[in-house]
């Protein structure tokens, strides 16, 4: 009985070997991006005199607030509050954005506040008469923009930081839509 008990588990090893394990296994990796809902990852966005954010869905609008100041920059924080976003299982972000001035585009870590890092040149969105794709790796397009001593920690994102600059009017506008962390 030993035997056969013996050569019915070699068979059963020798199936899984030539055919694999039911189910695929699970060495498959996930590529495909992550939709996230703005109004969820950073609910403690808040307007100011000087800007008015609107969070929908995976979308969001900037806009001059109140009490646009020609002296003072116009820039918009979308900020996670208590608790950090784990982005450490992305390479970067994708999105469509339409502005109506050059604008800035950075994040920031909850490790140091006074620290940013910016995308691409710093982070420069250039104005466009229509939609525009960009994508940002965090290896490859991140720079550091001040007050960095350390490398940006993916597992601790607090903020996305848009910068409109100074001189802006009342008719300033920034919009983002289809906002995905890539894989």
């Amino acid at each position: 009985m030993k035997k056969f008990s013996w050569i019915l588990m070699v068979i059963a090893i020798a199936a899984l070997a030539l055919t694999g394990c039911p189910g695929g296994g699970d060495d498959e990796v996930n590529t495909e991006p992550l939709v996230i809902d703005f109004n969820e990852v950073f609910s403690a966005t808040v307007d100011t005199d000087d800007v008015t954010i609107v969070l929908d869905g995976n979308s969001m609008t900037v806009t001059a607030g109140n009490n646009p100041k020609s002296s003072k920059e116009m820039n918009a924080d979308l900020l996670t509050g208590t608790n950090t976003f784990d982005a450490s299982a992305f390479k970067g972000v994708r999105f469509e954005y339409l502005t109506t001035k050059q604008a800035n585009i950075g994040i920031q870590d909850s490790v140091d506040p006074n620290s940013m890092w910016l995308f691409n040149d710093w982070g420069t969105l250039t104005v466009n008469d229509g939609w525009a794709e960009v994508e940002y790796s965090f290896a490859a397009d991140l720079m550091k923009g001040w007050g960095n001593s350390n490398a940006f920690e993916k597992s601790k994102l607090e903020k996305i930081w848009i910068g409109l600059g100074n001189q802006y009017e009342s008719t300033t506008k920034f919009e983002i839509r289809d906002f995905v962390f890539i894989r």
